[in-house]
């Protein structure tokens, strides 16, 4: 998404995915951005916000800790060391970055013919070494000509990795709203936030299936 917006709002959009380096400092900032962003709703509201703070909830709980806007109060020396942590490593992280990118940039001097074999042989150990066998196999071959014919088309790769990431998430979600409902999936038409984002999703559908429609019509008409 970060990558997106910035792609929308740089002076020379076409030259993301070649070699623009915004894309990838909005991507990283997005990202190293997540974790401390978690951190609000479940110091403020007793809630996770992503997987890391919800392990973090676990670690509390064993310790007879109880996350939620009291613990300023009653636990105000581990509250200010975990931001004080935060600060370091991002410190840490600006040093690394900056002194290692010369290191780390040497990387792409190695010849594509030695990359691409080492890449596609890790995958398919690691394939092996997690155990999904003849079927993993299958599927990464089967991913390979997709992603080819995506290339071949000028599809994008941000919008399908995009969605690989967050489906799973929205599977598991729904998953268990259905399973505290009763197997009602009605309850998400009841509850305001998640009717907000039924009718905002829609929406957005609808206005990316026009914005296709009009540019079909452009082209034709140029065309």
């Amino acid at each position: 998404m970060a990558y997106g917006l910035a792609k929308r709002g740089a002076k020379d959009p076409d030259s993301f995915g070649k070699g623009n380096p915004n894309g990838i400092a909005a991507a990283e900032a997005a990202d190293n951005a997540v974790i401390p962003a978690s951190y609000i709703p479940l110091f403020g509201l007793g809630i996770p916000g992503s997987v890391s703070a919800a392990l973090l909830v676990g670690a509390f709980m064993i310790h007879g800790i109880q996350v939620g806007p009291l613990m300023l109060r009653d636990h105000p020396q581990m509250l200010f060391t975990i931001f004080a942590g935060m600060v370091v490593a991002s410190l840490i992280m600006l040093a690394v970055g900056w002194y290692g990118l010369r290191i780390f940039a040497r990387v792409t001097d190695v010849p594509q013919n030695i990359v691409i074999p080492v890449v596609i042989f890790l995958c398919l150990a690691g394939i092996q070494v997690q155990g999904y066998g003849t079927f993993g196999l299958l599927t990464v071959f089967g991913f390979a000509i997709f992603g080819y014919f995506l290339k071949k088309h000028d599809y994008s790769f941000v919008t399908f990795l995009v969605a690989f990431i967050v489906t799973p998430m929205l599977e598991m979600n729904l998953r268990q709203s259905v399973i505290l409902s009763g197997g009602d999936i009605g309850i998400l038409m009841q509850r305001p936030i998640a009717l907000t984002f039924v009718v905002a999703t829609g929406l957005l559908v609808l206005h990316l299936l026009w914005s296709s429609y009009r540019q079909y019509r452009q082209r034709r008409q140029h065309g």
